[in-house]
């Protein structure tokens, strides 16, 4: 039983097709049941619901599909613009499942807030540096002169660019010997703010995953075999913050468009085709059937 359970659960979190039936079965509902009310038969109501969630699931499905197979012809690369809302939306809902996206983006800020640590932390230790830097060498093993030139190239990524500047015109020998003199100093000065700034993160998601291991593994009765595989989802969603986020291309921002329109297209048009098969099948409301009878009426007439 708690396997099934498990593979139930799994199906609607961490498979597409899982996603649009959900998607397409909740959109179908709220649609078809917004007509409650209205002069529809209950008869009709129930038939375009139906067809709502069907159209929703079927055209979802083929919206992402198509979507990504455009977006990538269209623009199989990388977008330009990593961190904005095109972007944003298409790494969230633009992925194979909604879960996978959502940890993308986790990790996209978990990279931002990392290098707002980066910059706060590189200030301090200039100032320690520049303050004291005797004190600084005996803390870090490394010398104040030699972090202060090479703390701006770490916090502002441009090593590469400022090393072959300073390299022109250098024999090959003399190269070597300098390349490996400045990359041995830059890894330490890299190592030393990197991880005083964005250890204490890591330390943080470490900690919160032991405590859901830990109440997983407890053989609590108030803790649900459901419970614990939201906690196992969870637990499998934070170690993925610890990888590198994938680029959004147009196949992602194509996959977006295409589900959301696939959605919406597939829940209207299965409505209507719903409506005219309930009213062929005579399930309409007597004040449906007196129109459409006055309307072949009307019909009739204008043709003598």
């Amino acid at each position: 039983m708690r396997e099934k359970s498990q593979r139930f659960l799994n199906f609607f979190i961490n498979t597409p097709m899982g996603e649009e039936v959900l998607e397409g079965t909740l959109g179908g509902t709220v649609a078809g049941l917004s007509q409650i009310g209205s002069d529809n038969t209950p008869e009709e109501i129930a038939l375009k619901t139906l067809g709502g969630i069907g159209g929703g699931i079927g055209l979802g499905m083929a919206g992402r599909r198509i979507g990504a197979n455009i977006g990538k012809s269209v623009h199989a690369n990388p977008l330009a613009d990593q961190e904005g809302m095109l972007a944003t939306l298409g790494r969230t809902l633009g992925n194979k499942t909604t879960v996978e996206g959502m940890q993308q983006q986790g990790q996209m800020a978990k990279r931002a807030v990392q290098q707002g640590l980066v910059n706060n932390t590189s200030a301090q230790l200039l100032e320690e540096a520049l303050v004291s830097p005797e004190k600084f060498y005996k803390s870090y093993g490394i010398p104040a002169e030699q972090f202060k030139e090479l703390e701006p190239l770490v916090k502002r990524g441009q090593m590469a660019a400022q090393v072959s500047e300073m390299y022109k015109g250098l024999n090959p020998e003399r190269k070597k010997e300098l390349t490996d003199k400045v990359l041995k100093g830059y890894k330490d000065v890299e190592n030393l703010i990197v991880q005083k700034a964005s250890g204490s993160i890591d330390e943080q998601i470490g900690k919160m995953q032991k405590t859901m291991n830990n109440v997983m593994n407890s053989n609590n009765p108030n803790i649900s075999d459901t419970e614990k595989k939201v906690i196992s989802q969870l637990d499998e969603f934070m170690t993925g913050l610890n990888q590198e986020a994938s680029p959004v291309t147009g196949e992602n921002v194509g996959r977006f468009v295409g589900r959301a329109l696939g959605d919406e297209i597939g829940i209207l048009s299965g409505m209507g085709a719903a409506g005219l098969l309930a009213n062929q099948m005579g399930l309409v409301s007597p004040k449906d059937k007196k129109i459409t009878k006055l309307e072949e009426q009307i019909s009739q007439l204008k043709k003598r």
